[in-house]
């Protein structure tokens, strides 16, 4: 009876051998795998930058470097869902994931704190203060301009009965009444700047900060006379009844910078390669872009902001400039105001807040533009 107990205790410790064996291997293989990389981590370790002019969007490859971009559902980001959507991150090795927020007083914070790698959005005195206080965040690229020859993007719209009852006329009319801007930005620096020409101070009307999702219900109840905003709220107010008002951007600050593409600590000084790779897609498709209504351009921006394409087609499409750079006498400008104002309490020098080395590199790699 002895043997037989043997026999059996032999095979069932076979069977444990192979079942462990079996429960073992694909753990093993798991931990062979490269992990995906952050961005703060050495570029070097993501393998080569891929061939900038590579067509069709590519697969992220193991080792790719992972960049978090702060984006907003509005038409403005159109660069970072383009070159998404076409592949020109993945072409570069690098993973990059866009982090949807609220709106534009989260981008800073979320930059600062690390949440995130990238930023962009309209110049303003955080962004200044910020890059007075930390050198390691900079201005690296375009991200909307006026455009001096171009359409508006930004403007002032009035509600319609006061543009029935003559307000642009007589703009005194304003006088007591209610606006709502983001302020300490540019807009509220191109708000003021119209004000003033037309006679007005912006002390003169109560100051709110409505969402653009509730501007247009406020405006067609009265609750607010003046809104300041970008495409595509604008094209909507004006359908809707309300009026663009006093000088246009394009005329009052022609050629001013409005936006900006902002790096964290995770893509300058040690990491400044992963911010090359970056900023070949970034202007990739920022050339695109440029390109206008295409109809791949169209597809891209109705399904990344939700948009119909006959809205797409009416409203104006930012300025973006072909080669990234930056009007910096203009951020000066703004700078020079904001002081005035008392929103910044130091200055900071183009040097401390504008690094064109990657828009250079970009370039340089990615070839001549013309204007």
């Amino acid at each position: 009876m002895v043997a037989p107990v043997r026999s059996t205790a032999a095979v069932l410790l076979v069977l444990l051998a192979l079942l462990l064996a079996a429960c073992g291997a694909p753990q093993a293989a798991q931990q062979s795998q490269p992990a995906v990389q952050t961005a703060a981590q050495s570029p070097t370790e993501g393998g080569t930058v891929a061939a900038a002019q590579t067509g069709g969007a590519a697969q992220v490859k193991a080792g790719a470097v992972t960049v978090k971009v702060a984006v907003l559902p509005i038409f403005s980001y159109a660069p970072f869902f383009i070159a998404q959507e076409q592949g020109f991150f993945t072409e570069q090795g690098l993973k990059v994931q866009l982090v949807m927020l609220a709106g534009q007083a989260d981008i800073l914070p979320a930059l600062v704190s690390g949440q995130v790698d990238v930023g962009a959005g309209l110049i303003s005195a955080g962004i200044l203060t910020t890059i007075a206080k930390d050198s390691r965040f900079q201005i690296v690229a375009d991200k909307g301009y006026a455009a001096a020859n171009g359409c508006d993007s930004y403007a002032l719209v009035v509600r319609r009965s006061l543009v029935q009852a003559g307000v642009l006329q007589h703009t005194e009319q304003l006088r007591g009444g209610s606006i709502s801007f983001p302020r300490t930005s540019w807009l509220n620096y191109y708000a003021e700047k119209t004000l003033n020409k037309a006679g007005l101070k912006i002390e003169d009307l109560r100051q709110n900060e409505l969402t653009a999702a509730v501007q247009l219900g406020a405006l067609n109840t009265g609750q607010i006379d003046l809104v300041g905003n970008n495409e595509p709220w604008i094209t909507r107010f004006t359908q809707a009844g309300h009026s663009t008002i006093f000088t246009p951007a394009h005329e009052l600050l022609p050629d001013s910078q409005s936006s900006v593409t902002l790096y964290g600590p995770a893509l300058v000084g040690k990491n400044a390669e992963v911010g090359k790779r970056f900023m070949i897609a970034y202007l990739k498709a920022v050339r695109q872009y440029n390109e206008g209504r295409t109809e791949r351009n169209t597809a891209i921006m109705s399904k990344a902001v939700k948009l119909d394409p006959p809205l797409l087609k009416q409203m104006c499409w930012q300025p973006l400039r072909l080669d990234g750079r930056i009007n910096v006498q203009s951020i000066l400008d703004f700078q020079n105001w904001a002081l005035g104002k008392k929103f910044m309490r130091q200055a900071v020098t183009p040097e401390q807040f504008w690094n064109s080395a990657f828009v250079d590199y970009a370039n340089k790699q990615l070839g001549a533009v013309g204007k």
